[in-house]
């Protein structure tokens, strides 16, 4: 009677180290697909973001090859000066608009 009392304590002892090791084994992969997954969202989060940059780089681009085309136009220089430095043709007054009221 003692011998199977032994022989059964002996292989509940191996059936409850062999669980816990199945849970700590369980718990860490768990931690470790969560961490995985976080990254995951992170990583394609920053990808979206820069898919929208990267539209926005090539539209730019275009701007620029086309403003860089158009370089050579006579009528083209004098629209550029006149929206970026403010700068009017001769014989031609400029207005100034202020939002103070």
């Amino acid at each position: 009677m003692r011998d199977s009392l032994l022989k059964f304590v002996s292989v509940n002892k191996q059936m409850l180290c062999t669980l816990f090791i199945f849970s700590i084994s369980y718990l860490v992969y768990n931690q470790a697909v969560e961490r995985k997954c976080t990254l995951l969202r992170v990583l394609q989060a920053k990808k979206s973001s820069l898919a929208d940059e990267k539209v926005q780089l090539a539209e730019r681009r275009r701007e620029l090859f086309l403003e860089l085309a158009s370089c050579d136009d006579p009528a083209w220089v004098e629209l550029s000066l006149m929206r970026k430095l403010g700068v009017v043709p001769e014989g031609q007054v400029k207005v100034h608009f202020s939002d103070d009221i």
